[in-house]
């Protein structure tokens, strides 16, 4: 009786044995599973990148003024822009003075009947800065200006007639009061007068 009680708990003893050996080999097979599995990552969140559209061009502004010089050329003006927007491009390349201040005048210029005269754009500027210094008509946005649909203004004369177009003012921010001045030159007329350098101003606001 006694030998056949240790044979029963010697097998016992092996089937508990056996069964947590393959418990045992089990629970590995699961840990290299589970280690096998790829670790689930976070989804790439895009990066918001932030490019501010360049300011719209302000609207046109009427004005229709005219004034004669001595010489009896008639200049009149047609309407401003006081906020020209260049494009990215423009930008892009002249970052120095993409923010500026530009302001757009449509002139028309009449020769005179009596004299040989002529009327340049850089005979233009626009004069109220606090500072005292008028600003020339610039070309630097002439491709620009012109690419928006505003013909450039080109040198009326008397041998080419009137002409119509757009000018362009690199201004101040501070200037509040715009007015276009043209400089009338010192001049000898065909009959032996003389002709005063003098500067003629129309405001456009």
């Amino acid at each position: 009786m006694t030998c056949q009680k240790t044979r029963k708990a010697a097998f016992v003893a092996l089937t508990l044995t056996a069964a947590l050996g393959f418990a045992g080999c089990a629970s590995g097979d699961d840990a290299r599973e589970a280690s096998s599995t790829p670790a689930e990552t976070s989804a790439e969140v895009p990066v918001a990148t932030s490019s501010a559209p360049a300011a719209a061009t302000a609207a046109e502004t009427p004005v229709g003024k005219d004034l004669t010089t001595d010489l009896g050329e008639k200049i009149t003006v047609v309407s401003y822009i006081d906020g020209f927007a260049p494009s990215q491009k423009f930008r892009d390349s002249h970052s120095a003075i993409a923010d500026n201040r530009f302001v757009l005048v449509q002139v028309t210029a009449t020769p005179s009947e009596k004299y040989y005269s002529a009327v340049p754009a850089s005979a233009f500027s626009l004069t109220g800065a606090s500072n005292g210094i008028d600003a020339s008509s610039t070309t630097i946005l002439d491709d620009e200006v012109a690419a928006a649909g505003h013909p450039i203004y080109q040198q009326a004369d008397t041998s080419k007639g009137e002409s119509t177009g757009w000018l362009v003012f690199n201004v101040k921010p501070d200037m509040t009061q715009l007015t276009l001045r043209y400089k009338q030159l010192a001049a000898t007329t065909s009959d032996g007068g003389t002709i005063d350098k003098k500067n003629f101003d129309l405001p456009l606001n």
